[in-house]
């Protein structure tokens, strides 16, 4: 949550008794993802978290927004991309996406690393901060921002994409359901 303050212990951000809160990064990719669900029932979202055991508040906030899996992947390793880029590539050869959905860059190293590395390691094409989404067929087409305006491109399915803060603002959790 980077609305807490930092505390320093040992020369080193101590993260005990933080909050863990999903990214809005990650929070537009999970929109997106669950728009396709709710234009295809068949469409199943699995919501993955890498991190110690307080990143399960992540994924009660998922499954929270609809979401019918959650998988986490426990470490007590301090969570680099690489790590969560490897971490996430076991995770997708288990579940064979056809689509892995992800934020743009983290809030807290602002690195945009773990999408471009999961693509990498799991050899699949990747579009890059996507603003919208849409499938045909077995391609996504997206938009993403580029320096003179905004640019179409296509990928054929499965791929990875990493969300811009535009494809979407997360629904409220639905109490109800």
């Amino acid at each position: 949550d980077a609305g807490q303050p930092l505390r320093i212990a040992e020369g080193a951000i101590d993260l005990a008794g933080t909050r863990m809160v999903m990214n809005p990064y990650d929070e537009a990719a999970l929109e997106a993802a669950l728009k396709f669900k709710d234009a295809d029932a068949s469409t199943e979202v699995v919501a993955v978290t890498v991190g110690g055991p307080a990143a399960a508040d992540v994924l009660r906030t998922a499954l929270a927004a609809g979401v019918q899996r959650a998988v986490h992947v426990v470490t007590d390793a301090v969570v680099s991309p690489l790590l969560v880029a490897q971490a996430l590539r076991e995770v997708a050869a288990s579940e064979s996406p056809d689509l892995v959905l992800l934020g743009r860059q983290t809030t807290d190293w602002s690195s945009a690393q773990v999408g471009p590395m999961l693509a990498a390691l799991l050899g699949m094409p990747q579009v890059t901060e996507a603003s919208s989404l849409r499938i045909q067929g077995r391609t996504i087409v997206a938009e993403h921002k580029v320096d003179n305006g905004i640019e179409a491109v296509e990928a054929d399915l499965p791929c990875v994409v990493s969300a811009d803060l535009r494809l979407g603002t997360l629904r409220f959790a639905n109490l109800a359901a």
